[in-house]
């Protein structure tokens, strides 16, 4: 690809993310936070966590990157590249979320088809742990026989439905014959094993108490007597909605969808204007978070990305 088409690329991505940042704001439905009694300790702390999530996602893909090519090290412009990246979630069809690895990380001299690879095997692994480590609460919590058929079978489904698309057999031979399809000669190595999954899978499920955190505090800026004993919970349901929205491909971040079963859950909880509440505060917060992990990098990698990091 030419200079001037990568320029032309970035350029459209960084609009077109601006334009449906701005879009998604703008339907937000901001009266319901007016004279609301926001905790600015409490917030500040639950943007720390949702950053250290972020980091530790970025880190895990950049884990996976290694495992398959030796030569890939953790460095700036890698989380640079996973946090301009990951903002692709606001563009519907959540295709650029992915294609954006491909795209800023490629000029790094990393293959595409390992790129692509791990791109997809992130995005499933995410949300594969979340989905059952969120439906085991709601199991043991008691209330999943509350919720709707519908949902119970559309979550039941999601996770079989990754956890078998996932497997390293299935997964490969799968990305061997799109890539066979596509007439494509691959001369890195694009096999993902049982072990990866394994290491994957465990430092998400880290992760998921990490983003657990940010939520509860999140809650607690302007619900300062939830108990503790309603983390699990909260967490649960509120994972179960995000994954729902990444589902929703053409909802910009699940906006909508995920509202809906934020509700859905918390007001099992709460009272519903309350669980309404909630679930904007949450919205807020979390494009507070995206953006604060995505000036984060994009500093680190102008203060320290001079120096001689190895892609």
């Amino acid at each position: 690809m030419s200079r001037g088409a990568k320029l032309a690329i970035n350029i459209s991505f960084t609009a077109a993310v601006l334009a449906f940042c701005a879009a998604y704001v703008a339907k937000l439905d901001w009266s319901r936070l007016a004279g609301l009694d926001i905790g600015v300790p409490y917030l500040l702390l639950s943007l720390a966590a949702g950053v250290a999530y972020l980091f530790l996602s970025a880190l895990i893909w950049i884990r996976m990157l290694s495992r398959l090519n030796p030569g890939v090290r953790p460095s700036w412009k890698l989380l640079d590249v996973y946090a301009k990246s990951w903002m692709g979630r606001y563009i519907p069809g959540k295709v650029t979320w992915i294609a954006g690895k491909i795209h800023f990380a490629s000029r790094y001299g990393i293959p595409a088809s390992q790129l692509g690879i791990t791109a997809f095997l992130e995005a499933g692994v995410q949300m594969a742990t979340q989905l059952i480590i969120s439906l085991a609460i709601v199991l043991l919590d008691g209330h999943f026989g509350v919720l709707p058929y519908q949902l119970r079978l559309l979550t039941v489904v999601a996770i079989v439905g990754l956890a078998v698309a996932l497997l390293p057999p299935v997964f490969n031979a799968v990305a061997k014959l799109v890539i066979r399809i596509a007439k494509k000669k691959v001369e890195s190595n694009i096999e993902v094993t049982f072990s990866a999954l394994g290491e994957m899978t465990a430092l998400y499920s880290v992760a998921y108490l990490i983003l657990g955190t940010a939520y509860f505090l999140s809650l607690k800026s302007f619900m300062p007597d939830l108990g503790i004993s309603l983390f699990a919970f909260t967490t649960a349901g509120i994972s179960i909605a995000g994954t729902m929205g990444i589902l929703a491909l053409f909802a910009p971040s699940g906006l909508g969808v995920r509202e809906g079963f934020i509700v859905l859950f918390l007001s099992m909880a709460m009272p519903a204007e309350l669980a309404v509440v909630a679930a904007l505060v949450l919205r807020v917060t979390n494009l507070l978070m995206d953006f604060a992990f995505l000036g984060s990098c994009a500093a680190g990698r102008r203060l320290f990305g001079k120096r001689a990091e190895p892609a």
